[in-house]
């Protein structure tokens, strides 16, 4: 128990991610990753929630596609960047042609870019996480 404690001890805090996606599909995959990982997963649907989520709480990581509700994803990054927040961003898209967005995208520090498969899998959040650098840490080391 004690070995436990001390490596808990030793992670610190679980990654905070926010994934922002008007697609319930979408957001149910990425909660798969807190049954097997030691992370924080919360959701935006709109860009608005996004905005407000990101006001209130500290996020490692955010998980972003670029069409909410007949809006752009690039209102949150842009909202980030105004911010000053110290997330790395991953862009994802399966509307729209993410040549259009990369170039104002890679300026405000966006990490990777993703295109939305019809699929969407446990290993496809898991390569998107790991590009973004989260710490994917399984649940059953430290017994959390």
């Amino acid at each position: 128990m004690d070995e436990v404690l001390k490596l808990v001890e030793l992670l610190g805090r679980p990654d905070r991610i926010l994934v922002v996606d008007d697609e319930a599909i979408v957001r149910m995959a990425f909660a798969q990753i807190t049954d097997h990982y030691r992370c924080e997963v919360d959701f935006a649907p709109t860009v608005a929630e996004a905005m407000e989520r990101l006001k209130k709480g500290k996020y490692d990581y955010v998980c972003l596609d670029m069409k909410l509700e007949n809006r752009s994803g690039m209102e949150v990054l842009r909202f980030i960047d105004r911010m000053a927040l110290d997330a790395r961003v991953a862009v994802m898209s399966g509307s729209i042609n993410l040549g259009d967005v990369m170039t104002e995208a890679n300026n405000l520090g966006v990490v990777s870019f993703f295109n939305k498969p019809v699929d969407f899998d446990f290993p496809y959040i898991k390569r998107i996480l790991s590009k973004l650098g989260v710490r994917l840490i399984p649940k059953d080391l430290t017994g959390m």
